[in-house]
């Protein structure tokens, strides 16, 4: 009977010792399954988080280069409004100088005429006019180059202007349009 009992208690530990390599088997492979599971929904959170990541780092670049380009539209239409000022006021010196011009072309002839009438024989009247004359056509002259010299300017100043407006309009699209990453597709969260 002592040989059954010991027998029995040897069956009984093997078993013990077959049966628990078993159950810490069944135990490892249960718990890793909601690790898994979890740990596929931090990745899934992670990469998430690199898309959000992305985006407000393109946003935050657009953002920038569109600050830089309206503060260079903003000077640009100083200059163009400065520039237009400008041929304003030399168009207005034009008239000026063709108004005395005028003026003085009249009193030359108004003095010829009287001299050919025989009424004044002042020949220093006429020669007096005729340096003042020629100094307002010199006048003349150089407003008009610097008129055009300013219209050029004028032309340049407001093609860069549209070319910043442009480049600033390709921003605002840039911004408008989803990032290439996430091709416009929110992330699918599994809950």
């Amino acid at each position: 009977m002592r040989t059954l009992v010991v027998t029995l208690a040897c069956w009984l530990c093997a078993l013990l010792f077959a049966a628990q390599p078993h159950a810490l088997a069944q135990s490892a492979t249960t718990s890793p399954k909601p690790q898994s599971a979890t740990d596929q929904e931090l990745r899934e959170i992670a990469g998430e988080l690199r898309l959000i990541r992305a985006e407000m780092l393109r946003i935050s670049i657009n953002t920038q280069r569109a600050q830089v380009l309206i503060d260079r539209i903003r000077i640009q239409q100083e200059q163009v409004a400065r520039l237009r000022h400008d041929i304003n006021d030399v168009r207005d010196m034009l008239d000026q100088v063709r108004s005395d011009q005028r003026r003085v072309k009249a009193r030359i002839n108004a003095a010829k005429k009287q001299q050919e009438a025989g009424l004044k024989d002042d020949v220093d009247v006429v020669k007096d006019f005729i340096p003042i004359s020629e100094e307002l056509d010199n006048r003349e002259q150089g407003l008009i180059r610097k008129e055009s010299a300013l219209a050029t300017e004028l032309d340049l100043a407001q093609g860069n202007l549209a070319e910043l407006d442009s480049r600033l309009d390709e921003i605002q699209r840039e911004m408008a349009q989803p990032a290439p990453d996430d091709a416009g597709k929110p992330a699918k969260r599994q809950d």
